[in-house]
């Protein structure tokens, strides 16, 4: 247990009570007071944080992100965009206007209106499509949660609309709410 400062007072705080309610295990952020930052904050810091720290080190540093993480890697990639090679992000990134239809709702950092009226999904590909990283965004047709082939088709459209250059959306064959290693490295080796 550990002591949470939320935005009406403090309270005590079990992980382990998540347990009985799985949707909450990412809605709980929404409870915390970061004070002048964003609960998001907590799921994109380590991200940036480990880039930063190995830049010195490589010469190429790759994002890859699933669901949730593809959410956030989209900010961890903007705001690393001159120091990544690539960023490959699958089942996760959606504007929020295609977020209501069926199987498209997503987990809180997917959805926090608090955290996306800051910012706004096409404007940051845009962002990233203008730098030096290789944005691929990779969807499942058949996802048994999120953002099937109707769904992804549409912000494909979006993004040729806004004349986004250098973006690469993928649809790939699966029912599976998932990503396949070796496509995702052949992906990158291929950029």
């Amino acid at each position: 247990p550990i002591m949470v400062k939320s935005w009406d007072g403090e309270v005590n705080y079990n992980p382990e009570d998540l347990e009985a309610t799985p949707a909450a295990v990412h809605g709980i952020f929404e409870l915390f007071n970061t004070g002048k930052s964003h609960y998001m904050r907590f799921f994109m810091d380590s991200a940036v944080v480990n880039a930063l720290s190995l830049k010195n080190q490589y010469n190429k540093i790759n994002f890859a992100g699933l669901s949730g993480g593809a959410t956030t890697g989209l900010y961890a990639c903007d705001i690393l965009k001159d120091l990544l090679n690539n960023c490959v992000l699958a089942a996760g990134v959606m504007p929020l206007k295609y977020r209501f239809i069926k199987k498209n709702f997503g987990d809180s950092e997917q959805t926090s209106s608090n955290f996306f009226r800051k910012t706004n999904t096409i404007d940051i590909v845009k962002e990233i499509s203008q730098s030096k990283t290789k944005l691929t965004l990779i969807y499942n047709d058949k996802d048994a949660c999120c953002y099937t082939e109707e769904t992804a088709s549409l912000f494909k459209k979006d993004i040729e609309r806004h004349n986004i250059k250098d973006v690469n959306v993928i649809i790939r064959n699966s029912t599976s709410h998932d990503y396949d290693p070796y496509f995702m490295l052949n992906t990158i080796n291929s950029n």
